[in-house]
């Protein structure tokens, strides 16, 4: 579960202005060679909201 307070000037998807919401939340997890750009390009589009969490982890073979 996530939450978030929207404040003001906010114009909230989901919930009122400061009050606290509770929502349930969803972890996506990608792999791929060479395209993570489209990948996050095509989360931050799908987001109801400016602001989208990532985090990109690079892995290589030594």
């Amino acid at each position: 579960m996530g939450q978030f307070r929207p404040i003001k000037n906010a114009s909230p998807v989901i919930g009122r202005l400061d009050k606290l919401e509770t929502i349930k939340e969803y972890k996506v997890e990608v792999i791929s060679n060479n395209h993570f750009n489209s990948v996050i390009s095509a989360m931050k589009s799908a987001h109801s909201y400016g602001q989208v969490g990532y985090t990109v982890i690079k892995m290589e073979n030594q």
